[in-house]
């Protein structure tokens, strides 16, 4: 079954921490979508207690978060922008380079320059 409720009440900050909650509203739930575009979060479940219940409940989630401040307070005592030196799936380009070789799930081979710089943070902040 699927669920799905708005989020047009709360502070888009607060979706992750919703999404969360979203967990714990029953221990039938096999999937939770959260689609900021539009404002909405889909629960896939498979509850007994239907899906009126799951609703219910997650509405309830949305009006206690709307009600107060949920999120983490952000205290940023100094920060520097500047462009992002890297940005995209980093594992994908260097197996493509055919700088990492995998040899099954979660076992890699690394080559060069990469085993060198590995070499490197080794030396200098393990060893010494």
């Amino acid at each position: 079954m699927e669920c799905v409720v708005t989020l047009k009440p709360l502070d888009p900050g607060q979706y992750g921490q919703l999404k969360y909650a979203s967990a714990f509203v029953d221990e039938h739930i096999d999937d939770i979508l959260l689609d900021e575009s539009l404002q909405q979060l889909t629960v896939i479940h498979h509850s007994p207690l239907g899906n009126d219940v799951i609703r219910e409940r997650l509405e309830r989630l949305v009006t206690r978060f709307s009600k107060g401040d949920f999120g983490f307070k952000e205290n940023r005592i100094f920060e520097h922008s500047g462009a992002k030196p890297y940005s995209g799936d980093i594992m994908a380009d260097l197996l493509a380079q055919k700088t990492i070789k995998v040899l099954e799930p979660g076992l890699f081979i690394f080559r060069e320059p990469f085993s060198q710089l590995m070499r490197f943070m080794d030396h200098a902040f393990v060893q010494k």
